[in-house]
């Protein structure tokens, strides 16, 4: 073992937060949930000419106090798509909204109750569109195959979903409202107006403003007018305003966004019969009720019915009040809020989405994703988030514990944010490693000889470019503590690896690269030759600047088949025969892949665009048929280590 003081303190600090980490729970099945919270990341391509960092796609909020229990299920199989014709603006229908995530906050200390067995609602989110719904007291948040055109979208009764830019409200009648921004370089021009478009696709100008709901025969909302005021608006059935009604709820404005926090966010319930808006850290009924909302300043909309409102919140994940009792209900995740007006109880469908006409082969998929949205374990589908805390990267233990963090390895981002964290009986805990002045990047867990280990690098200062000291690869038993030095020169400026994966041979495979160049990168954590060569597996002994080579190699569990891409192709090796077992062209479903982890059955590939941005990673199944690809929540995602 090292003398090196620097590995020593590592080794106190590693050993004394296993120690103080109280033991898990095990991971929820499917039908279990969690509370906090989450974000995501993959891991910079090797040959990329750049310092080895992740991507992540969130920053990390306090949990929220939330006892909800959240499920979320893939879709079935809904494809409606129904297409609003309009003369100037674009619009679709479809099918409800996705959520993006952070953190939420109940309206009151109490317990959270379980989520009504009435209330639906849709969530808009980078992520798409989402339903959520009840089933057993839990939310459920069901993923639909249905584009956001926009940022919002509505359901209708009859499960349609409009969605479109400048979308402000949908009526009962189908009716759909849309904001036209006026001519700028015309002074005369109004700032924006607010149009009516009918199911026919006719449409009509209803009336200044930047904010309208629609009633069933009236219209709710604001104007702002060139000073940064705004005047709440009362349509008629007759197109007449009625401002006498602003006036004798002492509302009628203009109202100064200076002078505190005023009335704001007008909007009238789909029936036309509750009107509401929201002022400082209430929501206010028309009839004289009102309803408490921490922090109100940070609510940006709000959707009303007769029994709820929805409020969207600029600072994480909203909250949905029942109007009839003021529970409070915080919303699975954020993005814009709507109330569902299709009956709670209809059931949506899949997101899964077929390449070359493929079906699944079959195999239990249980995978652990980590992202804006939080981590989550997805098993055949069934989604269960166990925090919603953004993180960049997630890997389940044996034990049923999940190692998390919120940042990963070296970056513009204090060193403390790469410390390991715990997610253990529901909650995420900070492991106390945050001190030690070194980036961390966890890789893989796995059991080992009988004990749980985790594979991690730290690496140091970046401060003296090329001189500066090189990192090092560690794995520590969960349960004992004891920490091993598996590589003292690994990584360093300009220089990193893939993820690099465990099996329980104790043997570590990945990619390692230096600047442009790229290799197959073995290990072995007893130390010595892991056994396995380039020359072995017929590959070269590295790879210059070139994506269409063989890269992202990997190891199953078992030790018994490595793998890797070459181009498009999944290549598997028999370590025990030391012969190519089989090349399956994957195609599409690797394009831009970061990452490659063998499952049982299938892979999973962690992903970025062509703009080098993560994007959601996938299980990629393959059969005779073809090839399935199931999208993931988050950025990043590792197989889930079997039970020890």
């Amino acid at each position: 073992m090292s003398t090196d003081p620097f590995d020593q303190k590592l080794r106190a600090l590693v050993a004394a937060a296993v120690a103080d980490t109280p033991p898990a729970k095990p991971l929820p099945a499917e039908s279990g949930a969690g509370a906090g919270r989450g974000a995501g990341g993959g891991v910079t391509p090797f040959g990329g000419r750049r310092r080895p960092r992740l991507m992540w796609a969130g920053i990390g909020v306090a949990a929220a106090a939330a006892t909800v229990a959240i499920v979320v299920l893939a879709d079935r199989d809904d494809d409606r798509r129904i297409t609003a014709a309009s003369t100037t603006i674009a619009s679709t229908t479809a099918s409800t909204t996705a959520p993006t995530t952070e953190t939420s906050s109940p309206s009151s200390s109490l317990p959270v109750p379980n989520w009504p067995a009435e209330l639906a609602v849709v969530i808009a989110s980078d992520r798409g569109i989402e339903r959520v719904t009840s089933e057993g007291g839990q939310a459920v948040v069901t993923r639909l195959d249905a584009p956001l055109a926009g940022a919002v979208a509505f359901e209708l009764p009859d499960g349609a979903l409009v969605s479109r830019d400048g979308l402000l409200d949908v009526g009962l009648t189908g009716e759909v409202l849309v904001v036209s921004r006026g001519n700028e370089s015309d002074p005369t021009s109004p700032t924006s107006v607010v149009l009516a478009v009918s199911p026919d696709g006719s449409e009509r100008v209803l009336s200044v403003g930047d904010r309208m709901t629609h009633g069933l025969d009236i219209y709710v909302g604001q104007v702002t007018d060139a000073d940064g005021t705004w005047t709440p608006l009362l349509i008629t059935p007759t197109g007449e305003l009625d401002t006498e009604f602003w006036q004798q709820l002492g509302v009628a404005g203009p109202h100064d966004p200076s002078a505190g926090d005023p009335p704001r966010l007008f909007g009238v319930a789909p029936s036309g019969s509750t009107i509401g808006w929201v002022e400082g850290d209430m929501f206010v009924l028309a009839d004289g009720r009102t309803f408490p909302i921490p922090d109100g300043s940070k609510v940006v909309e709000a959707d009303l019915t007769d029994d709820f409102v929805a409020l969207t919140r600029g600072d994480g994940p909203g909250t949905i009040i029942d109007l009839r009792t003021a529970a409070a209900y915080p919303a699975p995740a954020a993005g814009r809020l709507t109330i569902s007006l299709r009956p709670a109880t209809d059931v949506p469908s899949s997101t899964t989405t077929t390449v070359d006409g493929g079906t699944p082969s079959g195999a239990i998929t249980d995978v652990i994703t980590a992202g804006a949205d939080g981590v989550w374990r997805v098993t055949d589908g069934v989604r269960t988030q166990l925090t919603a805390e953004p993180m960049v990267f997630a890997v389940a233990g044996p034990d049923g514990s999940v190692i998390m963090q919120r940042k990963s390895g070296v970056g513009d981002w204090p060193v403390s944010e790469t410390a390991p964290l715990v997610w253990a009986d529901g909650v995420v805990q900070e492991s106390g490693s945050g001190d030690i002045g070194v980036w961390w990047r966890i890789h893989d867990v796995a059991i080992v000889d009988g004990h749980w280990t985790m594979l991690y690098e730290v690496q140091g200062p970046q401060d003296q470019g090329v001189d500066g000291r090189p990192g090092e690869l560690h794995a520590v038993r969960m349960d004992t503590g004891s920490d091993s030095l598996v590589a003292a020169q690994f990584g360093g400026w300009e220089a990193g690896s893939s993820r690099l994966h465990l099996a329980e041979t104790g043997v570590v495979v990945g990619a390692t690269y230096s600047e442009a160049v790229h290799a197959l990168g073995a290990y072995a954590l007893a130390g010595g030759d892991a056994g396995i060569t380039s020359a072995a597996l017929g590959l070269d002994d590295y790879y210059y600047d070139c994506v269409d080579c063989p890269h992202l190699f990997t190891i199953s569990r078992d030790g018994s088949t490595i793998a890797w891409l070459d181009g498009t192709e999944l290549v598997r090796w028999d370590v025990a025969a030391g012969a190519e077992l089989d090349r399956t062209d994957l195609g599409q479903a690797v394009d831009g892949a970061v990452n490659l982890e063998l499952g049982d059955g299938y892979v999973v590939v962690d992903r970025w665009n062509d703009q080098a941005v993560d994007i959601a990673p996938a299980i990629v199944q393959w059969s005779a048929a073809g090839t399935t690809v199931v999208e993931l929540p988050g950025t990043a995602a590792a197989v889930v280590a079997p039970p020890a």
